[in-house]
């Protein structure tokens, strides 16, 4: 760079742009290969975690869900879903025992569902995605989901907050 009359940097010509395609460059290589890294060993967390549930036969259950992010109310209300049989036969807001619209809640029905749609997430190569798991049945725990880096308000956060066999 050189001065000008005011003590100013002022870039050399082509300097700039040449900077700005180098940082852009090396920027998406670290994204992608850091993204790689992760979605590879988020598959294997899921695979693992899965292979512990289905292993588990677990067909009749209760569980508490809860979806955090920047949506509607009864979206992010705690939910109390009861799977028999594998299928969803019911399910109600915990606060206040009125059935929910399923629609609303297609994807996280039943655990099977939930790493469905985790495995779909991860296909389309979220910018982050972590995830915890129950260390004997397998199902998550909780889950984070940035599906793109800079976008404002697209994170949810999806935790079961409780499984019980039911009777």
């Amino acid at each position: 760079m050189r001065m000008n009359g005011a003590h100013r940097p002022v870039p050399v010509e082509g300097t700039t742009r040449t900077l700005r395609v180098f940082l852009a460059l090396a920027g998406a290589a670290a994204l992608l290969s850091c993204s790689d890294l992760n979605g590879s060993k988020q598959v294997d967390n899921i695979d693992a975690a899965q292979a512990r549930w289905q292993s588990a036969h677990m067909t009749r259950y209760v569980f508490q869900f809860s979806r955090s992010c920047f949506c509607a109310e009864e979206i992010t209300r705690t939910i109390s879903i009861t799977v028999v049989g594998g299928a969803p036969v019911g399910a109600v807001y915990v606060d206040s025992g009125t059935t929910v619209d399923t629609t609303l809640f297609r994807n996280y029905l039943t655990v099977d569902r939930i790493f469905a749609y985790l495995h779909s997430t991860l296909n389309a190569h979220p910018a982050l995605l972590t995830a915890s798991y129950e260390a004997t049945l397998g199902y998550p725990l909780q889950v984070y989901i940035d599906p793109v880096a800079l976008t404002v308000d697209d994170e949810v956060t999806l935790r079961i907050l409780s499984l019980t066999a039911a009777p």
